[in-house]
């Protein structure tokens, strides 16, 4: 394929995505320290604001294909304008400035997403040499695992790494704000690296980022990223193995199996493990007052009905009492006296959610709530799922948009190989569709990836990887 003027001087792009890549940790690393001295943490909020912006604009005005960016853009202003109009009509003079500027800001976090997806791609499409902007971008996340590495190693040293884990110390987490992003992004960067590692063809290499990988991944503490080290590492040697690639196939194989049997070995020592020990311990406890409670309210109210629950419901769901009423609440709780579903906070959340939907109409459930309604008494009811929040702030119009950007690329991916398995899945490509499929899990599982941009901006990396590697490697094998 014959590159144009136009590509050849655009050679600035492989410095501009790498610098876009590496900035990403240290973001991170403001923002934890803005919010343990207490300081706003707009600065850096306004950073990836101008950031987003710039991108946008940059990648627009040299695509080829402008009318997908505007169609982005207009239904994007559309749905914005569908939510303000939806919660000024809702929630009337409840619904001021502050509310309207503190949901265009969360609108934004979710916009990056779908609009650095699509500049990734566009930059692909304008790159003089494609092959060598995806080496960048395997470099670049090789250098973000680095940075985070050593954040990791400086926080534990000195002492002030918050853990994955604060309230029992558990779990190396560094300086970086939100557990589950960090989750999220250690599990995406992990399989590009180990991929990295591989196509340099350097045992020592491989050796060294497979130890240091799967050490993070397993101290890091969560149940997801000790999920994903044996969904890397099984999956990296499948991948090794059914791809017509030469190289250290059986030392990739060696290594990826040492490395997944030597954390699996230490189940049981794993953080994520003894948390979950702890927990029960800890619910063992809740049980106990619960019932002193129970035994409380029947001496206050008797046998008959349901009021002998009111005063473990008002201790264990006081907000939702508050906000939605005991006989409301306690009926969707079936009138549970456990523990276990009494201190489920994801539930709580869910609930919450729910009924504020349901009390405010239909308008809400076409375009969502505003993000501020989701506050009460102090406390922050925003759900621990990514899919449900965008829903519960987006409302049907945001969930379908976003599965629908997202199921685009998963339909491409399936498709391409189901028609030519064998040139399309390549070692890159196992390590990106191994990448897609955990950070689709933590979308499901946590709310740390689709609402969190250090978390969203590796989901668009990796979509605009299995775009350029499906629908454009070709053409630059060509060229």
């Amino acid at each position: 394929m014959p590159v144009n003027n136009a590509q050849q001087n655009r050679s600035w792009l492989y410095s501009a995505v790498l610098f876009l890549c590496i900035i990403q940790p240290c973001l991170d690393v403001i923002s934890y320290w803005m919010d343990i001295w207490r300081a706003d943490n707009t600065v850096t909020l306004a950073l990836r604001f101008i950031l987003l912006i710039m991108v946008i604009a940059c990648a627009w005005s040299i695509s080829d294909h402008k009318r997908v960016y505007g169609a982005m853009t207009l239904c994007s202003v559309l749905l914005i304008a569908g939510h303000v109009i939806t919660c000024l009509r809702s929630f009337g003079q409840a619904y001021n400035l502050s509310w309207i500027f503190s949901d265009i800001a969360n609108y934004f976090r979710v916009l990056q997403l779908p609009f650095f997806a699509m500049a990734m791609i566009t930059a692909f499409r304008q790159a003089e040499d494609r092959e060598e902007l995806y080496d960048v971008m395997e470099k670049a996340f090789l250098i973000n695992f680095i940075i985070i590495l050593l954040v990791e190693v400086i926080s534990t040293v000195t002492g002030t790494d918050p853990h994955t884990y604060p309230n029992k110390s558990l779990g190396i987490l560094g300086w970086f704000y939100f557990a589950n992003s960090q989750s999220a992004i250690l599990c995406a960067l992990v399989p590009v690296v180990l991929s990295y590692a591989f196509r340099k063809k350097s045992v020592w290499l491989l050796i060294a980022l497979s130890v240091l990988s799967f050490a993070a991944l397993y101290l890091f503490g969560t149940r997801l990223t000790y999920l994903g080290v044996f969904v890397i590492g099984f999956g990296l040697v499948v991948t090794v193995l059914l791809t017509r690639e030469e190289g250290m196939k059986k030392a990739m194989a060696i290594v990826m199996i040492l490395c997944v049997l030597v954390c699996g070995a230490g189940f049981k020592f794993a953080p994520f493990y003894v948390n979950q020990s702890r927990h029960q311990e800890i619910l063992a406890e809740e049980q106990e007052d619960i019932d002193k409670l129970l035994v409380q309210g029947r001496e206050l109210y008797g046998e008959d009905g349901h009021e002998y629950l009111l005063p473990a419901y008002e201790k264990y769901l006081g907000g939702l009492v508050s906000r939605f009423g005991f006989d409301r609440i306690a009926k969707e709780y079936g009138y549970s006296e456990k523990a276990s579903e009494l201190i489920d906070w994801r539930r709580m959340k869910l609930e919450y959610n729910e009924n504020l939907m349901e009390d405010c109409g239909t308008g809400v459930h076409l375009f969502g709530l505003p993000l501020d309604s989701l506050t009460y008494d102090d406390y922050i009811y925003d759900v621990e799922n990514d899919w449900h929040g965008i829903y519960y702030l987006f409302g049907w119009t945001g969930l379908i948009l976003m599965a629908l950007f997202i199921g685009y690329f998963l339909l491409m991916i399936l498709l391409a190989l189901i028609r030519d398995f064998r040139n399309v899945f390549t070692m890159r490509a196992g390590a990106a569709g191994i990448a897609l499929l955990l950070l689709l899990v933590h979308s499901y599982f946590t709310a740390g990836v689709l609402r969190r941009p250090n978390a969203s901006f590796y989901v668009s990396m990796v979509l605009a990887m299995a775009y350029y590697l499906i629908n454009l490697k070709k053409e630059a094998d060509v060229s």
